[in-house]
């Protein structure tokens, strides 16, 4: 059978997320998912290709980094005021270099290929799992205070060249300053791992169903699908894609997250003091196929969240991302203030828990959103 068929979507998510299970990426879990995917695929008939992705798991970095700052900001109170300085300086070089220099543990990105002609397009689904935040608010605090544990110790040394009698209280303040905030986000995640079937077994498994569907279409629609690894790792796969000369100009890209609750979303834009928008155009077409599929969609501007289609737009490609959320959470003031446009939290309780589990998706939902991405990659004609 041609047509789209929700039942497949959800055997995908109860596969993924229940037999599976979590999928921290790098681990078993991680390497089981593959496994399945790459066997579905080539059950389409689709010729599946790997793209090696290495990443520095983001808590050992966190860490890392905590540490090794700490040890530099100590070293200060028996330096001068200047080799205090380049010391610090010497840091900060180091941790913007400590994703290369650090061991990496080993992912990939599974491509599979769906050959036509005209226009191709680009669906992207992350497939591994979070870390569980047991704080949620916390993390959040975290995340929006984070660079000022690198930029107040930073103003204290500079200080200390014009005022020396800052120290030695300038230093334990640093000291303090420095380990805040980033020990809240440490202290926000907990050693357990989601088992993802919102996020984003919902995904994968609508990025399965349009793979089945296209490879048996004649003429088949141009669509390259890719299942990427190290989303929670700091978007270490879609870098990868980004650069890795496996994407055309000219492709429409549409990453695919988060997609089995709720009203859906269109991601316009994110970011705080580097703002990055997704194509207008792009947008408005997706907006068109949810629209043609009974759904509504908003806008959001992420505040803390990321996405795998920012590497692509940062690198000139076209692309945005689809979400839902059962209704986000009220704009914070400073995103008022900083005229962000449809920021907010994510109203849905459950992201990055134990609890994201297929009974909480909604077929409705996944349905709808399923014959959205058929309009969108040219096989509309199976969405009924």
């Amino acid at each position: 059978m041609i047509g789209f068929e929700v039942k497949n979507v959800f055997e995908h998510v109860d596969r993924l997320a229940y037999e599976i299970g979590p999928r921290r990426a790098g681990s078993k879990g991680d390497r089981r998912a593959v496994e399945y995917l790459s066997s579905r695929l080539r059950e389409y008939g689709l010729k599946v290709r790997v793209q090696e992705v290495g990443f520095v798991d983001r808590t050992h970095l966190l860490v890392f980094r905590l540490s090794a700052g700490l040890l530099f900001l100590s070293l200060a109170f028996f330096l001068p005021p200047l080799p205090s300085l380049l010391l610090w300086a010497l840091f900060l070089l180091l941790s913007g270099m400590s994703d290369r220099i650090l061991p990496q543990k080993k992912t990939c990105n599974l491509l599979a290929e769906v050959e036509g002609e005209g226009e191709r397009r680009v669906l992207l689904a992350h497939r591994d799992s979070a870390p569980c935040v047991s704080r949620p608010g916390l993390l959040e605090i975290s995340l929006l205070l984070l660079p000022l544990s690198f930029l107040l110790p930073s103003l204290l040394l500079l200080l200390r060249l014009l005022f020396p009698s800052l120290w030695p209280w300038g230093g334990f303040l640093s000291l303090f300053l420095f380990a805040l905030f980033p020990s809240l986000r440490l202290l926000s995640l907990s050693s357990r791992v989601s088992p993802g079937a919102n996020d984003n077994a919902s995904g994968v498994s609508l990025l399965l169903e349009v793979a089945r569907i296209s490879s048996q279409l004649s003429p088949r629609p141009p669509l390259l699908l890719v299942f990427t690894g190290a989303e929670e790792e700091g978007l270490r796969g879609a870098r990868v894609l980004a650069s890795g000369g496996m994407l055309r100009r000219e492709d429409r890209i549409l990453n695919v997250d988060t997609v089995g609750v709720g009203r859906a979303y269109l991601v316009v834009g994110g970011g705080l003091l580097r703002r990055t928008k997704t194509p207008r155009d792009l947008n408005e077409e997706v907006g068109r196929c949810l629209r043609e599929e009974g759904l509504k969609p908003g806008e959001w501007w992420t505040v803390f969240s990321v996405h795998d289609h920012l590497p692509l737009v940062r690198k000139g490609f076209s692309a945005t991302t689809l979400t839902a959320d059962t209704g986000l959470r009220r704009a914070s003031s400073l995103s008022k203030l900083l005229r962000l446009n449809g920021a907010g939290r994510r109203g849905w309780k459950y992201l990055h828990t134990e609890e994201d589990l297929p009974p909480r998706l909604e077929l409705h939902t996944l349905e709808r959103v399923g014959k959205a991405l058929l309009r969108f990659v040219g096989a509309e004609g199976t969405a009924g």
